[in-house]
């Protein structure tokens, strides 16, 4: 059956599939609930220039719902369990539920435009030209959690690690170039990468253990954690 699909299952898909056929193949009855979550492949949310995000079907194309509010250009967004956060120009975060669209909560306190989102298991964070990373708790109410300083804007926030680490870029500012390494659990700097000579803007995890970062300095680079 697996070999029949047009794609390689994950990792997640591969398993229930195994574990489901270990339970048709035992003499007691079956009790298992298989669930889809958003992720799957078979929809796409975009961050719009007109203050709004989109709910994508893939198949067909169509728009299947249009999260609206902002009041700036919506800059970024992510998928966590059911919601959907968008992080804008406005200077807000807005959490929405998947499903029907509606406004959750809106996450206040960034006092420049907001343009680095990502979200854990646990936490949300966001980074802003204010030269703050802030996480908040996933959970109701959203409560934030801390602020980290830094030096220049922060351009991009990435969790990694099975969600153990986070990682933010910086922009202008004395902390130009830098990439900042935070544990989640106690939300302290165990690691700077220091090299790129202009604003940092993009920063991805890789599935070894490495760093990947893109800069305004024509450069991307690789980095290992020490």
């Amino acid at each position: 059956l697996l070999k029949s699909l047009p794609y390689t299952p994950t990792g997640a898909q591969s398993r229930a599939f195994r574990q489901i056929s270990e339970d048709m193949a035992s003499t007691s009855p079956m009790r298992r609930m298989l669930q889809g979550d958003v992720g799957a492949g078979k929809t796409l949310v975009s961050a719009r220039a007109d203050h709004s995000a989109s709910h994508w079907d893939l198949e067909t194309g169509a728009r299947l719902l249009t999260f609206e509010g902002h009041q700036g250009e919506c800059y970024g967004v992510c998928l966590a369990k059911s919601l959907v956060l968008t992080c804008s120009f406005d200077r807000t975060v807005r959490v929405y539920d998947l499903r029907s669209a509606e406004l959750v909560s809106c996450l206040q306190g960034h006092e420049k435009e907001v343009i680095g989102l990502d979200c854990s298991d646990r936490a949300i964070a966001t980074g802003s030209d204010d030269g703050t990373c802030r996480v908040w708790d996933l959970r109701k109410p959203y409560k934030q959690i801390c602020t980290l300083h830094h030096d220049g804007e922060v351009k991009r926030v990435k969790f990694g690690r099975a969600d153990s680490k986070l990682a933010t870029c910086s922009g202008a500012g004395p902390g130009r170039g830098l990439v900042r390494i935070y544990d989640t659990a106690s939300l302290h700097c165990v690691g700077v990468a220091a090299g790129h000579q202009e604003t940092v803007f993009d920063v991805a995890w890789g599935v070894d253990g490495h760093i990947f970062t893109a800069s305004h300095d024509a450069t991307w680079r690789s980095w290992r954690e020490a």
